[in-house]
């Protein structure tokens, strides 16, 4: 349950749902597993971020608009000979424009692309589809020949001129439409994360040349206009509109705008760095070197993909500290993107999942940690309830769970003090109304003595995952989506004896905590415990020499502790927020079991079904 709490954070760098991350240069080092979280997003889910679009491109195009930058570059063009292109000079009066040669008052071309349409198509299986619609317009780029004694131009200082491109000047066609293909990958070299590429890019080529498509998945050179910028310019450009002129200056808009196109993706794919140390290790024994450069981590001519997800360490006592949790208890977790990628009528991504104690607490003994076996992925759309039309589907397998809670009682989370302080019903007057010996020990003159009841769990607790059906009123669970096995519990009673506490007896149980999660508003989850007071076996007792009761009448009291305990339980379980994704957060519709165990009445998967909102809805 700390685990989905820490869900609740989404990216790295800041300390989130007591999720602290890693120092620069340090990351998980323990064992991991994959596809224990999974996600679908369903093709009514594609739809929805169709329709949805400006809120989609919003993470790679802020405002819509993409700026593509033109430097300043010498071409050799027919005729005129070697052209500065891009000539800008650096203001207004410019200085140093078109003066023949590129120099540091240069400032590059602005070019601005203004998305107007975007839409996502699935080609399996491996490959997303992005159809973007965009309104490119230039601005005034400028040039200058470098030669100025040319003979066509003799007396005039060369050719000087300018070209601007808007593709909405030769109406109706008005916008440009280009196609760029997505591949997602697993990352074999980084610990099989998920790595995703732009493989290719239609639509920036210009119309009619060799092997173009048409308008408007072509740029159109009618959408240019070339003007002359002294006597020579305005003699042999702007009569001639010159096309080699033209034709130079599309291939410059072409390529950066390409290059533009996949620098956004990119840069949502590559792991970035200030220094290698910022670069994670190769995972798959091969020495080559990961690099910093450009910022980008970069080994073997590929960059490594970005680490998309969660890590760092996340305290425990922080949700638990008022229960008595050690303050040092935390878990070490990781959680990316990867171990699967697969495209069909939707989108199926796992993950790659490590969680650990960060030590293990002095409260438990040790024990060896539970196998985390990979299952298969959920079949997300089999399992929906008919005519849902969920968005996302979002998975979690019970070996993660039953690893996760194994890191969580070695850490000492489950390690709880419930005494007057926390729980003021507990004192020596409630329980010695069971316990006449226990008033005579501990009352002094006639006030009931503090108490404190010490939770001590010597294994692991297990998880099992049901149907998830519960009261609609009451919210108990019916069918507990989780049943939680906490065996060989031990309960030892304190009572405050002449200014310290001394311990009375110990009780020891098999208990079960039934579980539902309840779901408010669009994205809080809260989980819910049905009567644990129900599902309590194999009481033993214990160091009971201080009283004079028979043991049998101090396992009868086992029922009302656990009851005393379970706000305190309830109150750990509190709700948390599933995580966002990118601009969008999930409404969730419904949690059940998937994926039916063979024989039993167990699944392998925590499903929750979700449809996609804004995250200002």
């Amino acid at each position: 349950v700390a685990l989905l709490v820490g869900l609740g954070c989404s990216g790295t760098g800041s300390s989130c749902g007591g999720l602290t991350p890693y120092p620069a240069g340090t990351r998980y080092m323990g064992p991991k597993n994959d596809n224990a979280v999974n996600i679908r997003v369903s093709p009514q889910g594609i739809n929805y971020l169709n329709t949805n679009w400006r809120t989609l491109i919003e993470a790679f195009a802020p405002g819509q608009l993409l700026q593509v930058p033109v430097a300043c570059t010498v071409q050799n063009v027919a005729v005129l000979g070697d052209v500065v292109i891009a000539d800008q000079g650096s203001g207004t009066p410019v200085s140093g424009r078109q003066n023949g040669s590129c120099t540091s008052a240069d400032a590059p071309a602005n070019v601005q692309v203004q998305v107007q349409g975007f839409s996502l198509v699935p080609r399996s299986p491996d490959t997303l589809e992005a159809t973007v619609t965009v309104r490119i317009n230039t601005g005034a780029i400028y040039f200058a020949t470098v030669d100025e004694s040319l003979a066509i131009c003799s007396f005039f200082s060369g050719v000087k001129g300018n070209v601007s491109f808007d593709s909405a000047r030769n109406s109706p066609n008005t916008t440009n439409r280009m196609r760029a293909q997505i591949k997602f990958s697993i990352d074999q070299r980084f610990d099989k994360l998920l790595a995703f590429e732009v493989t290719s890019i239609d639509g920036t080529e210009i119309c009619g040349a060799s092997g173009a498509p048409g308008q408007p998945d072509c740029i159109d050179p009618g959408d240019l206009d070339i003007d002359g910028d002294n006597n020579c310019g305005n003699v042999w450009l702007t009569a001639a509109n010159w096309g080699p002129i033209k034709n130079t200056v599309l291939r410059l808009i072409s390529g950066p705008l390409q290059d533009q196109i996949k620098k956004a993706v990119g840069g949502q794919s590559c792991a970035a760095c200030q220094t290698a140390a910022d670069c994670p290790p190769r995972t798959d024994g091969n020495s080559a070197a990961v690099t910093c450069t450009d910022n980008v981590c970069m080994s073997g001519g590929k960059c490594a993909p970005r680490f998309l997800g969660i890590e760092g360490k996340l305290s425990l006592a922080s949700l638990l500290g008022s229960f008595g949790a050690p303050p040092d208890a935390e878990l070490e977790l990781s959680l990316a993107a990867g171990a699967t990628a697969q495209v069909n009528t939707g989108l199926n991504f796992g993950t790659r999942v490590g969680i650990k104690p960060a030590m293990v607490s002095s409260c438990v003994p040790p024990q060896a940690e539970p196998p985390m076996t990979a299952v298969n992925f959920p079949d997300f759309d089999g399992e929906a309830t008919p005519g849902s039309g969920y968005h996302v589907g979002l998975g979690i397998s019970s070996n993660f769970l039953n690893n996760a809670f194994w890191a969580a009682q070695q850490g000492g989370a489950l390690c709880l003090n419930l005494s007057t302080e926390n729980v003021g019903l507990i004192n020596s007057g409630l329980f010695s109304t069971f316990l006449p010996s226990l008033g005579k020990l501990v009352t002094r003159d006639g006030k009931d003595a503090p108490m404190m009841v010490v939770l001590r769990p010597a294994r692991p607790p297990t998880v099992v995952i049901g149907e998830g059906t519960y009261d609609p009123v009451t919210k108990k669970p019916i069918k507990p989506l989780l049943l939680l096995t906490m065996a060989d519990l031990s309960i030892d009673f304190y009572a405050m004896l002449d200014d310290r506490q001394v311990r009375l007896f110990t009780l020891t149980a098999d208990i079960s905590l039934p579980l539902s999660l309840i779901f408010e508003g669009c994205d809080k989850v809260t989980p819910a415990l049905g009567d644990v007071r129900m599902l309590i076996a194999n009481i033993r007792t214990g160091n009971s020499e201080l009283l004079a009761e028979d043991p049998q009448v101090l396992a009868d009291l086992v029922p009302a502790v656990i009851g005393l305990a379970e706000p305190a339980l309830a109150s750990g379980l509190s709700g948390f927020s599933l995580p966002t994704l990118g601009e969008f957060k999930l409404k969730v519709n419904e949690a059940k079991g998937v994926g039916r165990i063979a024989g039993t009445d167990a699944f392998n998967h925590l499903g929750i079904y979700a449809t996609l909102m804004g995250v200002n809805d």
